[in-house]
């Protein structure tokens, strides 16, 4: 996590500086956001701003991992409660996913541009530290997805592996596409959720059964 200088912060001063930080990183990326224009809107000097955060990238990476927190916290909300069903597990992740980034977009450009783009060299390292750990915010768990569904002598390690892959391979083209849209393809995620669904049936007749029967639980019930 970023280390701060000279002491801890006010928690009230903090969030004012990471909340402006946040819109200026999101709005414009690492290399572009002037942090002149930072100290104006929040009314305080650079002195004080390097003070409290030491550098533009410390800054950047307090703010960064202030967005993984707050997804993090949204997303453990979930987990207890996720549906022991395979596809609709997935759905439910995803669909979680998308009203979080919808409730906060700021955060949802942020994340997109630091995990889709290619980072300056000097963030490079702690790019590359967090990206275990948006990997295992996002994840979905497979220890107690009800398999009774399968089909005769479908491996479910295997059937695991395929749909996630699916899913990710979704999920890294749709950030491909959009990372460098002003948005980041926020005004397209329900357009996304709903591609995501028509390939999750598509697997699921493959793997279930009875197909994509929504009787027994499929990814559009």
């Amino acid at each position: 996590m970023a280390e701060q200088q000279n002491g801890s912060i006010p928690e009230d001063k903090k969030q004012a500086i990471t909340d402006i930080a946040l819109e200026h990183f999101a709005q414009r990326g690492y290399e572009k956001a002037s942090t002149n224009q930072m100290i104006q809107q929040a009314g305080i000097s650079k002195g004080i701003l390097f003070h409290y955060f030491s550098s533009k990238k410390n800054l950047y990476v307090t703010v960064l991992d202030h967005c993984l927190n707050r997804l993090g916290s949204f997303m453990k909300e979930e987990q207890a409660k996720l549906p022991a069903d395979l596809f609709k597990r997935i759905m439910r992740i995803s669909e979680v996913k998308m009203r979080f980034f919808l409730q906060y977009p700021l955060m949802y450009k942020l994340i997109v541009e630091a995990f889709s783009s290619q980072a300056p060299d000097e963030l490079s390292e702690e790019i590359s530290k967090r990206r275990m750990a948006i990997a295992s915010l996002t994840s979905v768990t497979f220890d107690d997805v009800d398999t009774s569904a399968f089909r005769e002598g479908i491996d479910p390690s295997r059937a695991f592996d395929l749909v996630v892959t699916a899913v990710n391979a979704l999920s890294h083209r749709f950030m491909a596409e959009h990372c460098a849209s002003a948005n980041r393809g926020l005004d397209q995620l329900e357009r996304y959720t709903n591609e995501l669904r028509l390939y999750l049936e598509m697997l699921q007749t493959g793997i279930y059964e009875n197909g994509a029967n929504p009787g027994k639980g499929g990814a559009s019930s």
